[in-house]
């Protein structure tokens, strides 16, 4: 990040416009993606608490402002609460500083990116009933050369 004081490298995690309603999330400030922004290449940052609260002195007018990332200006739509700690269940070890639209699209699909997935069991389902049948993920089609 530049721009706002030292330059400084920040960690960003591509997620889908519905990881944050799968968890219960809400913004702390602003608002989570939109499908949209999740399908084009739209220069929009979601911020973690942490990284609001320290490196941008929880300005409480950040949501609509900009940043500049790797030489692009980025708009902050919104701020999660510092209580969703990200790195400690999905990246232990590892600190987020803001999170990015992850397009799913099928230029994207074509470089062989490798996703992570989530999901939520059904009420009083319970996980050891639920594992029996997951199987890992696997792409049945092919694009032409």
């Amino acid at each position: 990040m530049t721009g706002a004081g030292e330059p400084e490298r920040l960690t960003g995690v591509p997620v889908s416009q519905n990881l944050f309603p799968l968890l219960g999330i809400q913004p702390q400030l602003g608002r989570i993606f939109t499908a949209g922004e999740c399908q084009g290449d739209l220069p929009v940052v979601i911020l973690s608490g942490g990284f609001w609260r320290t490196r941008l002195a929880s300005d409480p007018h950040i949501v609509g402002r900009t940043l500049t990332l790797n030489d692009r200006a980025v708009t902050v739509i919104g701020v999660m609460p510092s209580s969703f700690d990200f790195s400690s269940v999905f990246a232990p070890g590892s600190r987020i500083d803001l999170f990015v639209p992850l397009p799913l699209t099928a230029e994207v699909d074509r470089e062989g990116n490798t996703l992570s997935m989530i999901g939520r069991l059904k009420p009083r389902r319970h996980a050891a009933a639920s594992a029996g049948g997951s199987q890992p993920a696997q792409r049945t089609d092919s694009y032409p050369a």
